[in-house]
């Protein structure tokens, strides 16, 4: 019968793994390895490796790979994986200002599916930031705009936008000063 070393998943990723599974027979070879997911074939041959794809992020699926030798034997290893979060992606840009707020619009990708948050930050210094703004539960590849009030006229403010799926987190980074108005006379 043929003989099963360890089962080795690697490559994970939000959306697939690598299986590897060394077998050996010193009789009558190795005629086939199966490969299943849940319960369900995915992949049958000659090879010792089966990449997993299209699979849903932060799901454990059941492997089992089954060996079949040319006589007819069969061994069977399991194990458990879990594929992982895939970090969202943000672009964003300035969008308008006045004497006491600027404006941007951002854009959140999410390869998974996840809703979104954005976080809106500012700073007079680049260094020391200030959350001005939120928005919670938005759907991915929509573009949002988020408004830093309450800010001082006449002031030069460096900002950056966050996106977080509940996982990871992506940002800008600090992007270029926008300077609000001056109050004109009353």
């Amino acid at each position: 019968p043929p003989t099963l070393g360890t089962l080795r998943i690697d490559n994970i990723t939000g959306t697939g793994f690598r299986i590897n599974a060394s077998a050996g027979d010193d009789t009558s070879g190795i005629a086939k390895y199966e490969y299943l997911l849940d319960g369900v074939k995915k992949a049958e041959g000659t090879g010792n490796t089966y990449t997993a794809t299209g699979l849903s992020s932060k799901k454990t699926y059941n492997v089992l790979v089954r060996v079949t030798d040319n006589a007819g034997w069969v061994k069977e290893v399991t194990t458990t994986v879990t594929t992982i979060n895939t970090a969202p992606t943000i672009t964003a840009s300035y969008d308008s200002k006045d004497t006491n707020y600027i404006s941007v619009k951002a854009t959140g990708r999410d390869s998974d599916g996840d809703n979104l948050t954005y976080k809106l930050y500012v700073s007079t210094n680049g260094t020391s930031w200030t959350q001005k703004a939120t928005l919670s539960g938005q759907t991915q590849n929509a573009q949002v705009t988020l408004t830093a009030s309450g800010l001082s006229q006449y002031t030069y403010y460096y900002w950056k936008v966050e996106v977080t799926d509940g996982y990871a987190t992506a940002n800008t980074g600090k992007q270029g000063s926008v300077r609000t108005y001056c109050q004109g006379p009353l």
